[in-house]
């Protein structure tokens, strides 16, 4: 069918099959936040796990964190994945992302900056 009418009436109802399904998966993964006592993490394994899970092709992903730990639950990685799932859906041609972090007396504050972009369309 190729009336425009009805494309757009096609395209909204997938549109709201993805924000069903996509609602669905979050409830699933959130259910057990706090199911556990947090724990002591390596960042650099938590964000490699995400980038694992999303196996992003041709983006760049540099972790500078060195060995720093954090206390988090130990669904963190989630946190992460969604960060960067969220940077490749909405950024315009995301080709380079960078986590890195900053370290005070009392804090460690984790860095990611605003990611690289390519030009291309």
């Amino acid at each position: 069918m190729t009336d425009p009418k009805f494309l757009g009436y096609i395209q909204k109802e997938e549109q709201a099959a993805e924000a069903i399904q996509w609602q669905i998966e979050f409830t699933r993964t959130y259910h057990d936040i706090g199911a556990q006592a947090p724990k002591w993490q390596v960042l650099a394994d938590v964000i490699s796990s995400a980038i694992r899970q999303l196996n992003p092709p041709g983006i760049e992903i540099n972790v500078a964190v060195n060995r720093a730990e954090i206390f988090a639950d130990i669904l963190i990685d989630k946190v992460f994945y969604n960060l960067m799932k969220n940077s490749f859906r909405h950024g315009d041609h995301v080709t380079h992302m960078e986590y890195s972090i900053r370290e005070t007396e009392d804090n460690l504050t984790i860095i990611e900056p605003l990611s690289s972009h390519s030009n291309i369309e």
